[in-house]
């Protein structure tokens, strides 16, 4: 008589890595933004985050927790691992640049008649430029009036 073994279920080993961009393209310098996944079968064992680099078990106890432990254990003695982990922390680093070319934009302004008792004073509005510093020159008869940054 043959003997009846069940299926195997496949396991899938996963490494993922990311890094959180901010709308202008720069990093996000927070807790979470660079960060490196070991994953089984879709169940995170080992986490990390690139910029220290350093890597530690994702759950705390349990059959997971105790292989995730061991794992991080030998990923942390393993030269590899380390240059492997420096090499996705230097792409962050340079990810931004490819990305996103440096983003300008011009001002968009609107000047505003105020009524300051019989004068009246022009306010000048300006928003959603890049980079984030401009001047304002105020000209009268094509000279400058005063400068303001």
């Amino acid at each position: 008589k043959i003997p009846f073994f069940p299926p195997l279920a496949p396991f899938v080993l996963q490494v993922a890595s990311w890094c959180s961009l901010a709308t202008d393209g720069s990093l996000v310098a927070t807790n979470d933004s660079q960060e490196v996944l070991l994953v089984l079968s879709q169940m995170p064992l080992v986490c990390g985050d690139l910029r220290g680099p350093h890597v530690g078990p994702c759950q705390e106890g349990g059959p997971l927790g105790t292989l995730g432990d061991s794992l991080a254990q030998a990923l942390g003695r393993d030269a590899r691992w380390g240059q492997r982990l420096r090499q996705r922390q230097r792409l962050c680093q340079e990810l931004p640049k490819r990305v996103w070319p440096p983003l300008t934009a011009p001002p968009q302004l609107r000047i505003v008649p105020e009524r300051l008792g019989r004068a009246v004073a022009l306010v000048c509005h300006a928003w959603g430029f890049s980079p984030d510093e401009i001047t304002l020159r105020w000209l009268h008869n094509r000279d400058i009036v005063g400068d303001i940054i």
